[in-house]
């Protein structure tokens, strides 16, 4: 019987999981955030412009790349040492991991409902200016708690972000899209700032296409940790934190973390000309590798 290339990818990607092979389930990852940089460069370098509304993608990349690097730093093992004590051990930090995997997930949620979601350019530019419109709204809010021990250049950003609120407010206010929400919401926005208009992060996962049995129960389970709930408090009290290479929670987070990071690298092909140029030159054995997770994180039709 003839299998394919691609059949025998997808075999060998299962077989790692299940054999528990971190170093192997690793270099798949490093393999592909590899290719996260390489796409990047190329964005940056390409001769194709992005609009003003879309030059952030490039930061996108960036804080998801990094918590990939953090990942990998864990899943090699974190050394904790004290010498009063005799301690040397090499463990999983698992409840960073928990929330680096979190954060990967919120940060590809985010540029899929400011990037690659938005059904026209004028509905992306929409989200795009609410975004900035309620981060600004953010740090003006952290500069005004600190009074007078917040330092000058902090208050020249302030003084600063003044006009660009005022404009952005004013952009949101005359734009069609602010009419699609209530009197009250419309408020809310305007007073408060609301990043996801509304949206859950589980609705951003439907909308999103992500396989929900997957994505969110994951969600629940590192959220856990990010706000130390009395779930986090009992896994950790429970796991077994020395270094294995064997370890079940440690190879698991990486093949999240490797589907987290196959989907993002797939959603910018797709919406960024950029991106599919580059991606397009990229060998048939890493262009797989690349489907064969993102297709593992994706609901099934």
């Amino acid at each position: 019987m003839n299998v394919s290339p691609r059949a025998l990818r997808t075999l060998e990607t299962v077989h790692k999981f299940q054999q528990k092979d971190l170093p192997g389930c690793l270099a798949d990852f490093k393999s592909l955030l590899n290719v996260l940089l390489v796409l990047q460069d190329y964005v940056v370098k390409s001769k194709i412009r992005l609009a003003p509304h879309k030059v952030y993608i490039d930061t996108f990349i960036t804080k998801f790349a990094l918590h990939c690097f953090s990942l990998i730093y864990n899943l090699n093992g974190v050394k904790i040492q004290c010498k009063e004590i005799g301690l040397d051990a090499k463990i999983f930090d698992l409840p960073s991991l928990h929330v680096l995997v979190r954060a990967q997930m919120e940060t590809l949620l985010m540029a899929e409902f400011i990037y690659f979601l938005p059904t026209s350019e004028s509905e992306l530019e929409f989200r795009y200016k609410n975004w900035i419109y309620a981060g600004l709204l953010r740090r003006r809010d952290i500069y005004n708690a600190g009074g007078p021990m917040v330092p000058q250049p902090c208050k020249d950003i302030a003084d600063s972000d003044k006009k660009a609120l005022a404009d952005l407010k004013r952009y949101l206010i005359e734009s069609p899209f602010f009419n699609r929400y209530s009197t009250r919401q419309q408020k809310e926005i305007i007073n408060k700032g609301q990043e996801r208009l509304f949206n859950s992060w589980e609705s951003l996962m439907v909308q999103a296409n992500i396989n929900r049995k997957i994505s969110s129960s994951l969600y629940t389970l590192t959220s856990s940790s990010a706000h130390s709930t009395g779930l986090s408090i009992i896994l950790l009290k429970e796991s077994k934190l020395g270094f294995n290479e064997k370890s079940r929670t440690a190879n698991l987070f990486v093949n999240i973390s490797t589907m987290l990071l196959a989907t993002f690298i797939m959603e910018l092909k797709k919406n960024l000309k950029a991106v599919e140029i580059k991606y397009n030159t990229l060998s048939v054995d890493v262009t797989d590798r690349i489907e064969i997770y993102a297709g593992m994180l994706a609901k099934k039709k």
